[in-house]
């Protein structure tokens, strides 16, 4: 989520601290390790557990991230002196990414957003649904400065003719990236499960009409909100590394020329004549990764792509084993995302899914979606909901273009079990903070 502010007069200058922007990893660091926040916090789990709260577990287990956007707002109110000013003025507001394009399309006209991108914020209250008055007060936040929530498919205004863009439309429809993706794929029952092999990787569970949150790893999300129904919820475990730049660099490292050709150089070599090359527990690739040496040497090749490979699908099944463990075993797994092109992926996930004796939660079958590209789909239905043209999710046709993956041999599974046992071990004791 992104955290563009602006002058209300001026919607062509901004302050920015985008998604990836770190400068508030200090401030992160000093609030997870407070004493006082860490007691406040335990004693929240506890007296949780005791009277039945998810909420009070919810708060109890939250931890700040730069990724947070009240982290970035904070620092930006600390840091950049004409923001206070603007805001003393009250000339300052607050947004996602989608409020910020909202409200340059409409030329000032709208300044909102939706529920989805507000859930994400980590500043809106998900079971109350407003903005939550005590984190914006913890972080400094100043309320006053952030939009309106408004349903998913409610309009949103109106393109503005002095844009030039040699039309105007009606905004009908606003909905995140994840859960865009979960709509476009025709995930609307509860229990219904997608993993999102991307630029991060997102696995996504439907948990319905109430906020569930067992887990710290596991955190609840808002699946959308439509006119005249209630909020659907669900749960969303996720990387925050960028995945997917591994893939790009096998390309502009010369190793490929390009991703698609990842499943062939893989299966042009038996396991037994591959060199070893693996990525460390975050995901940081071989030292000198890639270099001139491993292309000129063919078994070096097919081995670091295996390791891409590998470790693309030994996290998406770390993420979707998290999502299981707290939410329950999902019957099928629907897969998209750019690197869903890669059948040794899709392979290795339906490996791993089916290791019923060490990891009976991952028994699971796999489905690719021949949709790579869920979230521009679910866009398009959630428009189509704001136009009218369907009157509820329900009316969307349900039927789904699914790809069933079964194992075919070219994955050594006993190897890849052995890895994504011992990657899980470490997780584990990394969160306990053992490792």
């Amino acid at each position: 989520v992104l955290s563009p502010s602006w002058r209300m007069e001026d919607i062509s200058s901004g302050i920015n601290a985008e998604y990836g922007d770190t400068r508030c990893q200090k401030d992160c660091d000093e609030w997870n390790n407070s004493k006082r926040i860490r007691f406040g916090q335990g004693f929240l789990r506890i007296a949780g557990s005791l009277v039945g709260s998810r909420h009070m577990v919810c708060a109890g287990n939250f931890q700040v991230k730069p990724a947070n956007v009240q982290a970035r707002l904070k620092w930006v109110m600390e840091n950049v002196p004409k923001a206070k000013l603007l805001y003393e003025d009250r000339k300052l507001c607050f947004g996602t990414l989608d409020t910020w394009l909202i409200y340059k399309l409409t030329g000032g006209a709208t300044w909102a957003t939706d529920y989805t991108n507000a859930a994400a914020t980590g500043i809106y209250d998900l079971w109350a649904c407003k903005w939550c008055p005590v984190m914006t007060k913890v972080f400094a936040n100043p309320i006053e400065a952030l939009p309106p929530v408004l349903d998913c498919n409610s309009c949103f205004g109106t393109v503005s003719a002095e844009l030039n863009l040699g039309f105007s439309a009606p905004i009908l429809g606003v909905v995140a990236d994840q859960q865009a993706s979960l709509i476009g794929n025709k995930l609307f029952c509860e229990g219904d499960t997608k993993l999102t092999l991307g630029t991060s990787l997102a696995c996504d569970r439907v948990t319905g009409s109430h906020v569930h949150h067992e887990a710290t790893e596991a955190y609840p999300q808002i699946a959308w909100k439509l006119a005249g129904e209630p909020v659907c919820y669900m749960a969303e475990s996720m990387t925050m590394e960028s995945r997917g730049k591994f893939l790009d660099l096998l390309v502009s490292g010369g190793v490929l020329e390009k991703i698609e050709d990842a499943d062939k150089v893989v299966a042009s070599v038996k396991f037994s004549e591959l060199n070893e090359f693996s990525y460390d527990e975050q995901g940081n690739p071989p030292p000198g990764f890639p270099s001139d040496q491993l292309t000129d040497d063919p078994n070096a090749k097919v081995s670091l792509t295996r390791a891409v490979l590998d470790t693309h699908a030994i996290r998406g099944a770390e993420i979707v084993y998290k999502v299981a463990q707290f939410y329950g075993q999902p019957d099928r797994l629907i897969v998209d995302g750019g690197a869903s092109a890669s059948t040794y992926i899709l392979e290795c996930l339906a490996s791993l899914a089916a290791t019923t004796e060490e990891h009976p939660h991952l028994k699971t079958e796999i489905y690719k979606s021949e949709c790579r590209d869920g979230s521009i789909l679910g866009a398009y239905y959630m428009a189509g909901l704001g136009l009218g043209r369907w009157a509820s999710l329900r009316d969307i046709d349900s039927s789904k273009n699914l790809v069933k993956i079964n194992p075919s041999g070219i994955v050594n599974e006993k190897f890849l079990k052995m890895k994504f046992i011992d990657w899980i071990i470490k997780s584990n004791l990394r969160a306990c903070g053992l490792f």
